[in-house]
């Protein structure tokens, strides 16, 4: 995706196309516009007007400047007029300046543009305290729209290819020259990134314009991705998977009443929820970014990948994780993990560090959310091995029968789930992910072995009793696998659940009866950027108890982990700074589909 190269002057565009043929109605004569007329001895101008002795010509350069239309020629002239006088050009003079800077010169011919960037260069080597404003006018091209732009294959419009270049020339000039220009760049990349309901292309050219300026500041990279994930999350908490489902089913309802009055040939584009869709782009070029970094030549880095999966993990640490009900963001993660077993490998001991850190350093809240994200990528992720897929289901079942130990006492029964709902959230990751991986979990008498040993019937019995904490569709699928294949027998259990889920009077706060249900990955709903995610994204298959002791499933042999999957081992636990923590969930997501009766 890569427009911007290495360059080793300042003073050429680097483009494959010719900006001459985009001049355009710029060049178009007007009427009613001032023509312009160059300043003569233009530093005895500014000289008089900080003196306070004439100061009508100087006003009326400033006004000439913002209304004139000015030719090549005379701007070219204007320039190297300025250019004699950038000394003067201090904080007095900061309308001039300003004018200047909102002259138009992107669409103007290369020798124009050129000395129009030189002067930029200048004007903040000499003059640091006017950096940030002119980053923040270059940025300031990227927030308009003009009519006619679009997109084709994925790639901007010539006008804008050759507007990101001039734009990227200067950035980078800047970045080798003013130090301060790292942190000015990057608080002015934020401060103006589109608003989430500004159009699609906008927001898909700043996120195109982003990417780029990772190829030539590659020390921003870490900054840049935690904008984007950053800005992709608030216009992800926006848009929920429900409301974008429901827009589609008015959409085709709308369609189908219309459907004998307008041309099967009209119906071809693909209509969505406006925000939707801008998520559906973003997601798609970021994910496509993040594949390239990690695939140069089409061959998988490790060293790229390891640079990039520290940076990700960071902003989903900081941003993502506290994040309440992220709808569609996550998948970020889930794509990266499928690119290697070892990735996957160190994104779940990194989940499973957070949950079962009991210092108090990690808030209850993050520690329930890092066992969410470890049940759904084991279900959901068909890249998961069996070996990684049991590794964690023993780490879990371990941890719970040790919990149920020191906690096993009969006044615990009926208590306060969230007295203990980090021990009731590893419960329901158990129960959830041996439900939905029956199929895989009972398909040798090697397998079922497994699930006896886990101490699954100490779960369901002991006074902590934790079925009453989940979901009664849920359980239900737990305790039919449970039954079927003769490991416990749960239906009792839930039967006296049943009779002895009583109303419960409390005063002084909620009692909480039930665990708040999070599956971050289930599911994906944006349209474009599916394409990526359906290929590693695994479907609920029921087990068949006829099939216990005949069936070994092909996926057990062809997903078994090589020994080149792990290097991402050495990474040890990365130490970031401490993430804002925001209350858990208040409601509950939509339950996955195999629960559904």
């Amino acid at each position: 995706m890569s427009v911007v190269s290495a360059r080793s002057t300042m003073t050429t565009v680097s483009s494959i196309l010719k900006s001459g043929s985009l001049r355009g109605s710029h060049q178009a004569s007007n009427k009613n516009r001032v023509t312009f007329e160059l300043p003569k001895n233009l530093s005895q101008i500014l000289i008089n007007y900080e003196q306070g002795t004439e100061r009508k010509s100087y006003q009326a350069l400033v006004l000439t400047l913002k209304e004139a239309n000015i030719k090549d020629v005379e701007f070219l002239a204007l320039l190297q007029e300025v250019k004699t006088c950038i000394s003067q050009l201090n904080n007095d003079h900061a309308e001039l300046v300003d004018s200047l800077l909102l002259v138009s010169w992107i669409k103007r011919k290369k020798e124009a543009t050129d000395a129009y960037k030189a002067f930029l260069e200048d004007l903040v080597c000499v003059h640091t305290y006017y950096c940030m404003g002119v980053i923040q006018r270059l940025i300031s091209f990227l927030t308009v729209e003009e009519a006619g732009q679009k997109w084709e294959d994925n790639k901007p419009c010539e006008q804008d290819i050759v507007m990101m270049n001039h734009i990227h020339n200067v950035f980078l000039k800047f970045l080798k020259i003013i130090p301060m220009s790292n942190d000015l760049l990057l608080k002015s990349l934020r401060d103006k990134y589109p608003w989430h309901k500004k159009s699609s292309y906008l927001h898909r050219r700043y996120l195109y314009f982003l990417l780029q300026i990772t190829e030539y500041a590659p020390q921003l990279r870490p900054d840049i991705l935690s904008t984007i994930m950053e800005k992709l999350t608030s216009l992800d908490v926006h848009i929920s998977r429900e409301v974008i489902l429901d827009y589609r089913r008015e959409l085709e309802d709308d369609e189908d009443e219309e459907i004998f009055q307008m041309d099967s040939e009209n119906n071809t584009e693909i209509k969505d929820h406006p925000l939707a869709h801008t998520l559906d782009i973003c997601m798609d070029m970021f994910m496509t970014y993040i594949y390239e970094c990690c695939h140069p030549d089409g061959k998988m880095n490790q060293d790229n990948v390891k640079k990039i999966y520290f940076e990700l993990l960071q902003s989903f640490e900081k941003i993502v994780l506290p994040t309440e009900w992220p709808s569609q963001i996550q998948f970020v993660m889930f794509y990266f993990c499928s690119f290697n077993t070892g990735i996957a490998k160190a994104f779940l001991s990194w989940l499973w560090q957070k949950v079962i850190n009991e210092n108090g350093q990690t808030h209850t809240n993050i520690r329930q959310v890092a066992i969410s994200y470890i049940e759904s990528l084991l279900a959901r992720g068909n890249f998961i091995t069996f070996t990684l897929l049991t590794d964690y289901i023993k780490k879990m079942s371990i941890w719970i029968n040790d919990y149920i130990k020191s906690h096993n006492k009969p006044e615990h029964a009926y208590s306060d789930v969230s007295a203990h709902a980090v021990f009731y959230s590893m419960c329901k990751a158990v129960f959830y992910v041996v439900a939905f991986k029956s199929r895989d979990l009972t398909s040798t008498q090697e397998n079922l072995k497994f699930l006896e040993n886990l101490g699954l019937g100490n779960m369901v019995t002991c006074n902590l009793n934790p079925l009453r904490a989940c979901d009664s569709r849920f359980v239900q699928r737990f305790a039919e696998v449970m039954r079927d294949y003769e490991i416990v027998y749960c239906h009792s259990k839930i039967n006296d659940n049943l009779r002895n889920n009583l109303p419960v009077i409390q005063t002084t706060k909620k009692f909480v009866k039930q665990l708040e249900v999070f599956y971050p990955f289930d599911a994906y709903v944006l349209l474009q950027s599916s394409e990526k995610i359906k290929p590693i994204y695994q479907e609920y298959q029921a087990a068949n108890p006829a099939l216990r002791s005949k069936e070994i499933l092909d996926t057990e042999h062809s997903n078994m982990e090589n020994d080149e999957d792990d290097y991402m081992d050495d990474f040890g636990t990365p130490q970031p700074e401490d993430s804002v923590i925001n209350p858990l969930m208040e409601q509950c997501s939509s339950p996955p589909n195999f629960m559904e009766t």
